[in-house]
């Protein structure tokens, strides 16, 4: 049900929910989408062909526009073959692709340009820990070498007119609106255990407020 209601929404809202892939990653991309996901990410790719098997297994044949090697069949997206066809023809509209760069030889030049290239990719997102990490300094984000691969990066997506994303990983107001500044047009914000954290912590706040107020 709730992959169904996510299907029916329009992908121009702002916020959109991506399914983080596991690494046998095409095989549950397509169970993902035939369930009825619409956001598709995958993680740590590095390279043009590598982007290119990826997204296109994503896509059904198609004789105009992007086409791929998913499979047709009934699943949730389609309300188990109810709504097969009107599925069939709308989903290669609006599927949303992207991949996420991690390593240091996703953003060399030549790489980043291949897959920036990749027809029915639709935005791509860094992974500060593991791109750190490649340079065998994990955690240090503000590490010369990653700001710079970053700042290509976003250069280089800005010119080939695909959203160059930022995971937040401390999603702070000053975090937050530094990604912005600094031109990344999609933006994770922390992790589903953090919020989870951080709301449970701001609930026992309001408990132990209301208890010491208490007569």
């Amino acid at each position: 049900m709730i992959l169904r209601h996510l299907w029916a929404q329009p992908v121009t809202c702002s916020p959109f929910p991506a399914i983080p892939t596991p690494q046998a990653r095409k095989a549950f991309a397509r169970r993902c989408l035939d369930s009825g996901a619409i956001g598709i990410l995958f993680p740590n790719v590095q390279s043009g062909p590598e982007a290119v098997d990826l997204v296109k297994n994503c896509y059904y044949p198609a004789a105009a526009g992007v086409s791929g090697t998913r499979g047709f069949g009934y699943g949730g997206c389609n309300a188990d073959g109810a709504e097969f066809a009107a599925y069939a023809a709308a989903a290669n509209s609006r599927i949303v692709v992207g991949v996420q760069l991690e390593n240091t030889r996703a953003f060399a030049e030549d790489t980043l340009r291949e897959i920036l290239a990749v027809d029915g990719l639709r935005f791509t997102q860094d992974g500060p820990y593991d791109h750190s990490g490649s340079h065998l300094v994990p955690g240090a984000t503000a590490d010369a070498r990653v700001v710079a691969e970053l700042a290509r990066y976003r250069a280089m997506a800005q010119t080939a007119g695909i959203p160059a994303g930022k995971h937040v990983v401390q999603p702070t107001p000053q975090n937050i609106a530094e990604a912005v500044e600094a031109g990344y047009s999609f933006i994770a914000l922390g992790t589903d255990m953090q919020h989870v954290q951080q709301g449970c912590a701001r609930a026992m706040a309001v408990v132990a407020a209301a208890a010491e107020a208490a007569p």
